[in-house]
């Protein structure tokens, strides 16, 4: 729902206007008469979008708007008024207005429109802030990665992350703007020039979105370290760039290298044993040593295998797992303490990539280069991730016996590349919906925006715009390439100031005037220029926007020509202007006329003396005058029983905390009198002394409304134990009607009708106390602080709505067994009806943990009623979730054999007996007679019953006995014997 705060001194029109939007659904409106309460409401209140009236006593709708604006408040504004002039239109525009509605037409459509430039305002502002929020959350993603990450446009580093300053041993803006290659010394460990092979990897991440390699970094103070550098491409304003995720694997290379030359030397040591035979027996114990530090050196390569952030594998040629380390298991969500036997490395990807696998490694064994490559993996509870897979070959006496691999979770930086995607997509789609004319270029001075409202000034296409540079951006405006106010903005020049009318800078942003001389604009152009930076600090581009001020422009020459013939009156004018200093004072006096005739009571204390109090305040205590009350201790208006309470907020308040929600306590009055107030305090300042202000509102005769709403519910319990005493009355008339059915037809038809015409009756009539209660009880349970009793308030709401739905039940029941009731065939889509029921029980289902699985296919489609259908839908699937235990299951299938289609609504519930299945569609009647849930009518089937004979079809249930599920089938005709030939 959206909240909507109406501002116009009409009193008829302000209702008018709340009855008419509410009625459109989706809004909650409040309305006001005075521009100045209208502002404290904003200020103290929750409004989403605020529609005011123009012109008002006292405060404009222009004036609320900048008056709330001025305190930071940025709420949508929409001017709906019976002014028509344009320069209210400019005017409200400039003030930054949304939109500008005019009062009169037709009324259903003014307020279609309206309510469509609501939503639109309102959606416009909750995107700017999840762009907002986007952003800041992909910086704060970027910032904490682990790994190095670094921004590269060709070999040049444009953006890096902390870790990555961290890893060069140097702070990032010395990173920013250095040359790729040489951050790594000339050449790489296998002989390759650092800067061929730095081309290489970016020409294979353009052929294949990305590349993953070991690298030799070298640091600004000449020490190296090894790392895997992972490598992709992504582009943003038309730019290319390359990001660059950097992980130092010196210590792992080490490691390797040390346990590589530990098996050379053990089998140097091997070779000479064998070769002497005399020296065997001598060295048989040096061996023995040899292997256990062979033993140790396998376990060490285990331990540091199983202390890697990535997970490790081996496995035979045909894919048998012999070996992972301990962060594979972690990865894919198995015991670390039971081991894979059996599994093969297909297991670990979904089905589709399987193929992929197998290629991989055939490609390996074929000699082909070792690439990573990315998979779509699968974890033992059957969720998928995202990986990088980098493969070797195994081999043994030069033979291959399997393949060695790394596995890398990279579902973390998609999820990134995604969030970083949607959030300049929704910057883009921002710039180009602004309401003014927005040129964006970058530091080369190419355009890289051209929005819509610039296209519509000038004429010309965003296409023929983006990318040109040379000042071509100049030439709609001035009719040749010159600069503008956004080459200013970029880099200062005297030579430009000198082509606008009026310039000046508030900041790095530079404003200024034009007159234009355009192919198709000859116009006074006001503009606002400022450059853009990089998280270094650097100026990257720059941004303008522009509006047409050609009419303000003539207003402003009009006024100055007044103003010199003003000047030259100056002397003849001094009566006027002791008039005007006497009408500031009288303006200085309003403020103070508010407080003095407010009708709530104010007082300003500073804890110990009473500083002063309003008439209404003097009133409340029983005082005559001003006199009487001030300096007076404020604890001796309080009921005892509330000092201890007093007392804390005046401390908190005096410690600047928060301002404190109302509280409801009891005065004192001069005479004795208790006084029931509800009271708001806030610390200001007062005559340069620190003091509070209290605010207190007679709470009297709203406690006596909430006791007459106590006995009003009362009232309605007692109706609603009469409603249930006459279901069971009528449950009775039934059973006994079913025995006397053969010799009574007659009889039975008029007392059915007799029983319908009472319900259509009993409805009605409950409806209308139905009607208020659900008007006001959210209201009190919305203006309500005490958490008691909005727990009431809502207990309250509860069973109004239980009443309200199971009288609807009944007039739906007593509807379809009107006899002139006439089928509503229409073709209907029942897989979207289905799924509008679910969505509506989703809460219950939630609340249950349920599993819901709609088998029914999209397409299909049958001769119904969406009316009908709907609630057919509802009632089978509300049945289901009453009766099915928590986390239970709830499958809902189709199925067509040409002449008819079956829908079925199975559970796995309490089940039925033989007799239940007999009796449950009857009316009234419920499965589980033990529980007493007043929103278990017993008529949910019995209208499911009434809706399929109307229509032709059939339901029925079918159940193996209590305690194992029940099926609720119903069956549409298809042909005219369908659900006859239906078991």
């Amino acid at each position: 729902m959206i909240s909507v705060l109406y501002v116009d001194d009409d009193d008829s029109f302000c209702r008018f206007f709340k009855l008419f939007l509410e009625k459109m659904n989706g809004f909650t409106v409040t309305t006001e008469r005075s521009g100045f309460k209208a502002l404290e409401m904003i200020l103290s209140g929750s409004f989403e979008i605020i529609i005011s009236d123009y012109e008002m006593p006292g405060m404009s709708g222009l004036d609320l708007l900048r008056s709330y604006k001025s305190k930071g408040v940025n709420i949508p504004f929409i001017l709906f008024t019976g002014k028509g002039r344009e320069e209210v239109v400019i005017e409200a525009i400039n003030e930054g207005a949304a939109f500008y509605l005019q009062k009169g037409g037709d009324p259903p459509s003014l307020y279609a429109e309206l309510a469509h430039k609501i939503r639109q305002a309102v959606k416009a502002s909750a995107a700017q802030k999840a762009l907002s929020d986007s952003e800041e959350k992909f910086r704060r993603l970027f910032e904490t990665a682990f790994d190095g990450i670094i921004i590269l446009s060709d070999f040049t580093i444009v953006d890096c992350n902390n870790q990555a300053a961290v890893l060069f041993n140097t702070d990032k803006k010395n990173l920013i703007g250095y040359d790729f290659p040489l951050l790594a010394p000339d050449f790489q460990p296998e002989g390759t020039r650092t800067r061929d092979k730095a081309e290489e990897l970016l020409q294979t991440v353009l052929q294949e979105d990305g590349s993953f390699v070991t690298w030799r970094f070298q640091r600004p103070d000449k020490s190296l370290f090894d790392a895997e550098i992972g490598v992709s491409r992504f582009e943003t304003g038309g730019i290319l760039y390359y990001q660059a995720i950097i992980r130092d694997i010196t210590e792992r290379i080490l490691a390797e290298s040390e346990l590589e030359q530990r098996n050379v030397d053990l089998s140097s040591a091997y070779e000479e044993l064998i070769a002497s035979d005399e020296e065997l027996k001598a060295k048989v114990e040096e061996l023995r040593e040899s292997q256990v530090l062979l033993q140790k050196s396998k376990k060490k390569h285990k331990d540091l295998a199983d202390l890697l952030p990535e997970g490790v594998f081996e496995c035979s040629l045909d894919g048998q797992i012999t070996y992972v380390n301990y962060h594979t298991y972690i990865l894919f969500g198995y015991d670390p303490y039971h081991p894979l036997d059996g599994m093969n490395v297909l297991d670990f990807v979904v089905p589709e990539e399987q193929a992929r696998i197998i290629e991989a490694f055939q490609s390996i064994v074929e000699d082909a280069p070792s690439k990573p490559h990315e998979y779509l993996a699968l974890r033992s509870d059957e969720s998928t991730f995202q990986v990088i897979i980098h493969s070797s070959l195994i081999l043994e006496n030069n033979t291959i016996v399997g393949f060695r691999g790394v596995i890398i979770d990279i579902s973390d930086r998609k999820k990134a590349e995604d969030e970083i995607r949607e959030s300049r997509q929704k910057l883009a789609d921002l710039i180009d919906f602004l309401p003014d004319a927005t040129v964006v270029i970058n530091k080369e001075g190419e355009v890289i925006f051209w929005n819509r409202a610039i296209v519509t000034m000038t004429g010309v296409p965003a296409g023929k715009m983006l990318g040109k540079g040379n000042y071509e951006y100049s030439i709609p405006f001035y009719g040749e390439k010159r600069p503008m106010l956004i080459d200013l903005a970029l880099k200062p020049d005297e030579y430009i100031k000198d082509k606008y009318l009026n310039i000046s800078w508030e900041g790095d942003g530079v404003i200024g005037e034009a007159y234009t001389t355009g192919p198709t604009l000859q116009s006074y152009l006001w503009g606002v220029a400022s450059p853009l930076w990089n998280e270094a600090g650097e100026i990257i581009g720059a941004i303008e926007c522009i509006r047409d001020i050609t009419t303000r422009k003539k207003t402003e020459e009009a006024l100055e020509k007044s103003r010199e013939e003003l000047e030259k009156q100056v002397e003849e004018r001094t009566s006027e202007l002791t008039k005007a200093n006497i009408a500031l004072r009288e303006s200085e006096e309003r403020h103070r006329t508010l407080v003095e005739f407010s009708p709530d009571p104010m007082f300003v204390h500073d804890g110990k003396q009473i500083l002063y109090a309003n008439p209404a305040g003097i009133r409340l205590f029983g005082f005559e005058s001003l006199d009487e009350i001030l300096g007076t201790d404020p604890l001796s208006y309080v009921h005892p029983d509330y000092h201890l309470i007093v007392k804390s907020r005046i401390n908190s308040s005096f410690s600047h905390a928060k301002n404190a929600v109302p509280i409801e306590e009891y005065f004192i009055s001069k005479t004795g009198d208790l006084l029931h107030v509800e009271v708001s305090t806030m610390a200001i300042q007062y005559q340069g002394k620190s003091a509070i202000l209290v605010l207190a509102r007679d709470i009297s005769e709203r406690k006596k409304v909430e006791a007459r709403l106590k006995e009003y519910a009362q009232v309605l319990e007692e109706k609603n134990q009469e409603l249930d005493f006459l279901a069971n009355q009528l449950i009775e008339m039934n059973h006994e009607l079913d025995n006397r059915v053969r010799k009574r037809t007659d009889e039975v038809n008029r007392l059915l009708k007799q029983k319908d015409d009472f319900i259509n009756r009993l409805g009605h009539d409950l409806k209308t106390p139905l009607t208020p209660l659900i008007a006001l009880i959210p209201t009190l349970l919305h203006d309500e602080y005490d958490s008691d009793k909005r727990e009431l308030f809502k207990i309250l709401l509860r069973s109004v709505y239980s009443i309200k739905e199971q009288t609807e039940k009944i007039l739906t029941l007593a509807r379809l067994s009107g006899q002139d009731g006439v089928a509503e065939f229409e073709i209907i889509h029942p897989a979207s009806l289905i799924h509008q029921a679910v969505e509506k029980q989703m809460l219950f289902i939630e609340k249950k943990n349920l599993t819901v699985e709609v088998l029914v296919p999209y397409d299909l489609t049958v001769r119904f009623s969406n009316r009908d259908g709907i609630s057919v839908f509802e009632n089978l699937l509300g049945n289901a979730i009453k009766y099915t235990p928590d986390g239970g299951l709830i499958r809902i299938y189709v199925d067509n054999d040409g002449d008819s289609v079956t829908i079925t609504f199975e559970d796995n519930g309490i089940g039925l007996s033989e007799e239940e299945t007999i009796h449950v569609f009857d009316d009234f009647y419920r499965a589980d007679m033990s529980r007493h849930d007043r929103q278990s009518s017993g008529l949910g089937l019995a209208i499911v019953k009434r809706v399929m004979e109307r229509y032709g079809g059939r339901v029925w249930v079918e159940s193996d006995g209590p305690g194992k599920g029940s099926k609720f089938i119903i069956c549409l005709p298809v042909t005219h014997d369908g659900c006859k030939n239906t078991s």
